[in-house]
């Protein structure tokens, strides 16, 4: 094609048609990466407004699963949820750790559920053995930990008959009775121990097991379970590795 003269102006060929085109794809795509990146924050910063502080995703409802002691008033109470509050905003820890001071929880899990409802599921504390005191049975579980007090004794819970004051003992006890498959622990009626290493626990139809100390409670576990498929009246596997039964 012949370049078109005009007067006072440049041929246009198609060279220079190509390069004007090209020049007008350029500003557009550098207008388009401009544009992109701005468009997106406007819709981020948009989002966070609605999400974190729109009443439509505010807290409305909070539930509550895993009480058996506990009620879910009384979980609710010490979540302390503060209401109206967006869910994006809400500090699950601290919800977290206040429902995990409620000596009757063992662990608390706080989830939010969109739009507008707080979850929280608690594992409670269940008891390894109980101590009689003056105002009832006090519930201790396996990690020693004392968190209730009732009038009665859980059944098939065994009665601790040491001295409540010494809490290494008591936790020492505690971890015995926590380590025992369920079969066992349901058989101990008492578990008693003066020191550290004279643990002993009282079962039904009258047999006694000498444990000593909170040393290897597993491979103890194990042996006893062993050995009471042998009638005897005292068992002892205060050394699991050479354990005695007396008939």
């Amino acid at each position: 094609m012949s370049p078109v003269a005009t007067k006072n102006r440049e041929p246009v060929t198609d060279a220079t048609v190509a390069l004007d085109w090209r020049r007008r794809r350029g500003r557009r795509r550098l207008l388009l990466k401009v544009l992109i990146p701005l468009l997106a924050l406007v819709l981020v910063a948009a989002a966070i407004v609605v999400v974190g502080f729109s009443s439509l995703f505010a807290a409305r409802t909070v539930e509550v699963h895993g009480t058996r002691v506990l009620t879910q008033a009384d979980v609710r109470r010490a979540a302390a949820v503060p209401p109206g509050v967006s869910l994006a905003r809400l500090d699950l820890g601290a919800i977290t750790r206040r429902v995990d001071a409620l000596r009757e929880v063992a662990n608390a899990r706080v989830q939010r559920s969109w739009p507008d409802t707080v979850v929280i599921t608690v594992t409670e504390r269940t008891p390894a053995l109980v101590v009689q005191q003056a105002a009832g049975y006090v519930l201790i579980d396996a990690n020693g930990v004392a968190y209730r007090v009732q009038a009665d004794r859980p059944a098939g819970t065994a009665l601790a008959t040491v001295d409540p004051g010494n809490a290494t003992l008591l936790t020492q006890v505690a971890t015995v009775m926590g380590s025992l498959p369920p079969d066992i622990a349901r058989q101990v009626d008492t578990v008693g121990a003066t020191t550290v290493d004279s643990i002993t626990l009282q079962l039904t139809r009258n047999r006694t097991v000498f444990w000593g100390d909170a040393e290897r409670n597993a491979d103890k576990a194990r042996v006893l379970a062993a050995l009471l498929d042998h009638k005897g009246s005292r068992y002892d596997v205060s050394a699991p590795d050479f354990p005695a039964i007396r008939r």
